[in-house]
């Protein structure tokens, strides 16, 4: 007679593996338990929507400086034009 087969420790490690596991767990819930599993991760998305509202950032952003806008007042640039350049 065979033995039955151990599971193997390893077997859920895998993105498929670990996809297989929580589809035969999530057969196993009765649909009363599907129903209370989906209220309670309702329930936790509400207050992680609310959390953000109200969190402080964990990386504020540094303030930019403002972009440069010429006026007329702009004195001509010292630096002199490469057309300009002579060419031996």
């Amino acid at each position: 007679m065979n033995a039955p087969k151990d599971p193997d420790p390893w077997e859920s490690c895998t993105f498929e593996g670990n996809e297989r596991q929580q589809l035969q767990a999530w057969a196993k819930l009765s649909f009363v338990e599907k129903i209370e599993w989906l209220e309670e991760a309702d329930k936790l998305a509400q207050a992680f929507a609310e959390a953000r509202k109200t969190a402080r950032p964990m990386f504020p952003e540094e303030p930019r400086p403002k972009p440069h806008v010429p006026s007329d007042e702009t004195p001509p640039s010292t630096v002199p034009s490469l057309a300009r350049a002579s060419h031996p």
